[in-house]
């Protein structure tokens, strides 16, 4: 059984919080109730007079007595002047008891005193009028006790009295009331708000705030009623306020918050604006309790009223370009169904079209007609464009690790510069690509100057940095050491400098790594690595130890040149994690030392470095090892890659992405094996083993010729890889993401011409996190059309990118 509540919102919350503690006891250690007042010393007490005698107890017919003297008694903070300059009895007059009776609510009025009384004392002369007051007390401490799920900040933010005041037992009141709101609007319905009064010396009090908070109450369930044109499930898809689930621990879904459910209300309006039902019309939504307070069931009633479609389309005002031109940039068109999201585009471009002028406070207002016997909806665009403006002061605020010069080279606004509203989401946009922030947000605001604009660029910085010590075990590596030290935002400068070792008994690698995208304060880049590398591939052994220099030059904003100089030491040793131990391959098991040098052309639009949504990155390299420069080895190597981000609905993002690689021996020597093409693994195609795919030949198990010959991996002189995958949110507030993923591609020998036939495939799916350690990747591939011997599926686990 459910009872429901038909009013507004704010009331209902209001009327169900006192519901839930009707009838509930103040705690026992928390006793709502003033301390008494500190009691006068005997010399002071008037009451304690001979003959002394209160005011009210004058009879009614008794000759007014002549006041000598106005005292007070009882005053510890207060002083005398300022109580005197309460009251109106003065000494030398007549006592009027009607004027004393004034005197003391002048005196309440202050709300410094719990007590006043009147007294008359014997005088030499006659009576002295003493007023006998009980101060209140003052505040020393104000206390939270029972708060956990809320932080003590924002409790204290509600709290309406402060220390070193005098107490207030209504703000004191009102404040049990805030806290007790500010509970209901996170979902803790039946939080129970009381407050005690500890005594300290001195007439002094601790005002401690007693809470219970109590579990929050679960959204159980989200109806519509009205909704003939529209599916709850897809209006559902709308809200922030969702239905509670066996998970809603750890995915915070069925929490009820006012502020949000009232921000709720105005998105379906708008998404209803959208599709045509421009008269929508929500009644106030009902809230039901469940019995057991546990859970509520919300429900909304929608009048949706007709569909319109889009009649005549104008723009008016302060037309600086031809109509024509401004009509061509218009996403309003007649005959459609109006689209209130065409709107906003429609008053952004003409907007911006202004603003880019110059003219910052120019505004698009719109004028409407509705023609209801045809459905049509007649829009008009007014535009006010205003006056010309400058930049003023740019502000930046929020980066506490990060050095004001990377964020503001990141700009391309500048003070004293005419208003640019394009280069203003230019300049926020760049700033977001940096990755460093989790919230990136440039507002314009008015400056002192009438014909300037400040400018405040606000972010939060996210975790950029890791550092880690681990061991553990896996199924392929075994025992597993590894520490870890990174940071993308070094010092502060946006330089990335990485430190790593790892131990396992498929590798050994020490790296240490330092990148600076904008070296000198240039466009100009540059970064060196410096590795020690022992790796069991599929079919050999390998150890390197070298070094790298790049120097590179970004220009128009996406696209950047780079030349790299590397330097390895290389030995190859049969075996690997196949086993094929002591059975050396003729001109592929090499020992020696590669000299190259490198160029890569490069473009980089996507929206944040480290967790991008949309935009693409894309390469063209182009290497070169040669007897010239002191290497040993011979060869050319081309490689084209490409990967294309798309968001996708509920915070899900779509990622396609293909590499290309040819290698060749310009001397017609063959390719040393560690430099061919290895595809297969958590970094080529999922769902094989590392380096498990492409060209093999046969090659005696044993120095024995009558050993029984193997399959040996030689890696490709070609390889093509496409994947295509889908991350998506699992539990948000914790950084963890699932991903699904399909990938395709092979390695192929010297004259074999890529073929998309002979692509191997897999399929899987994976988990993501963003730990305090760094980017963590566990995925599961299962090969589809698996070959004899290959393992039906393939678990890999990465530490340190995605």
């Amino acid at each position: 059984m459910r009872r429901s509540l038909t009013r507004m919102i704010p009331a209902f919350l209001a009327l169900m919080v006192v519901s839930a503690t009707a009838g509930a006891q103040p705690p026992e250690s928390a006793p709502a109730t003033s301390p008494s007042p500190a009691p006068l010393p005997a010399a002071e007490d008037p009451a304690g007079s001979e003959g002394a005698r209160q005011v009210r107890d004058l009879a009614p017919n008794e000759l007014p007595p002549t006041v000598t003297d106005v005292r007070f008694s009882g005053l510890l903070r207060i002083d005398r002047q300022t109580a005197a300059q309460r009251i109106s009895t003065k000494p030398g007059g007549t006592l009027d008891p009607d004027v004393v009776s004034e005197d003391i609510r002048n005196l309440f009025a202050t709300a410094a005193f719990d007590d006043i009384q009147a007294w008359l004392v014997p005088d030499e002369d006659g009576w002295a009028l003493v007023y006998r007051i009980a101060e209140r007390p003052a505040i020393e401490a104000i206390r939270l006790e029972g708060a956990s799920e809320v932080k003590d900040e924002d409790i204290r933010k509600k709290i309406l009295i402060r220390t070193a005041t005098i107490l207030d037992m209504n703000r004191v009141r009102q404040s049990v009331e805030a806290i007790r709101d500010n509970y209901v609007e996170q979902g803790f319905f039946l939080a129970e708000i009381d407050y005690k009064l500890v005594p300290r010396p001195e007439n002094l009090v601790d005002v401690v705030f007693v809470i219970r908070e109590h579990a929050k109450v679960k959204v159980q369930r989200i109806e519509f009623l009205g909704n003939h044109n529209i599916p709850a499930d897809e209006l559902k898809k709308h809200i922030a306020t969702q239905e509670g689930s066996l998970l809603s621990f750890l995915t915070g879904k069925g929490t009820f918050a006012r502020e949000q459910f009232e921000q709720d209300l105005q998105r379906l309006e708008f998404y209803y604006n959208t599709k045509g039902f421009v008269e929508v019309r929500f009644e106030q939504p009902v809230v039901s309790l469940s019995r057991d307070r546990r859970f509520i069931l919300i429900s909304i009633t929608i009048h949706e009223g007709p569909q319109y479609r889009v009649g005549e389309v104008d723009v008016t005002g302060d037309m600086l370009f031809p109509k024509e031109e401004l009509m061509k940039k218009l996403s309003l068109k007649p005959g459609e169904i109006f689209n209130a999201m065409n709107v906003q585009k429609d008053a952004m471009a003409l907007g911006d079209k202004y603003k880019d002028l110059g003219y910052a406070f120019a505004n698009v207002g719109n004028a409407t007609n509705f023609r209801r016997e045809e459905l049509l909806l007649d829009f008009t665009y007014v535009i006010q464009k205003g006056e010309t403006a400058r930049f003023g002061r740019i502000e930046i605020t929020g980066n506490e690790g990060t050095r004001d010069w990377t964020i503001r080279r990141e700009l391309r606004i500048y003070e004293g510069d005419l208003y640019n509203e394009t280069k203003l989401r230019d300049s926020e946009a760049r700033i977001r690509r940096l990755g460093f922030f989790e919230k990136v947000e440039i507002r314009p605001k008015p400056a002192q100057a009438p014909d300037e604009v400040d400018v405040v660029v606000e972010v939060k910085e996210r975790q950029t940095g890791a550092f880690s010590v681990g061991a553990g075990f896996s199924s392929v590596e075994n025992f597993l050491f590894q520490a870890q030290i990174s940071k993308q935002n070094f010092l502060g400068r946006g330089q990335n400098l990485r430190l790593e070792a790892t131990l396992s008994s498929l590798r050994r690698y020490f790296v240490l790594s330092f990148d600076d995208p904008y070296f000198l304060d240039t466009d100009w880049t540059f970064g060196f690595s410096a590795f020690n590398t022992d790796l069991a591939n599929y079919n050999f052994s390998q150890s390197s130890t070298g070094m790298d220099l790049t120097l590179g030059r970004r220009f128009a904003d996406f696209f950047s040149v780079a030349a790299t100089y590397r330097l390895e030491g290389v030995d190859v040793r049969a075996g690997g994690q196949e086993g094929v131990a002591d059975v050396p391959v003729a001109n592929l098991d090499q020992t020696g030392l590669t000299s190259s040098l490198a160029a890569t052309f490069a473009f980089d639009n996507r929206d944040d470095r480290m967790f991008p949504t949309k935009g693409n990155v894309s390469s063209v390299s182009l290497e070169w090892a040669g007897s010239q420069i002191g290497s040993d080895f011979d060869f050319i190597r081309m490689q084209v890659r490409s990967r294309q981000y798309f968001p996708l609905i509920w915070g899900a993002v779509a990622k396609i992405a293909g590499s290309w690689g040819y290698i060749f021996s310009p001397t017609g020597q063959p390719v040393p094996i560690f430099e061919r093409f290895q595809v297969g693994g958590i970094f080529t195609v999922r769902g094989f083993e590392r380096a498990s795919l492409g060209p093999s030949i046969p090659v005696g198990s044993a120095r024995d010729p009558n050993a029984y010959p193997a399959s040996f991996k030689i890696g490709g002189a070609q390889q093509l890889v496409f994947n295509a995958e889908i991350e998506f949110p699992i539990f948000q507030q914790i950084g963890v993401r699932g991903v699904v993923f399909f990938d395709a591609g092979n390695a192929y020998d010297d004259g074999d011409w890529p073929n998309p036939l002979h692509m191997r495939t897999a399929a899987g799916f994976g988990i993501r996190w963003w730990s305090p350690i760094g980017p963590l990747r566990f995925e599961w591939g299962f090969p589809l059309k698996r070959h004899k011997g290959e393992p039906p599926v393939v678990f890999e686990f990465n530490i340190g990118t995605f």
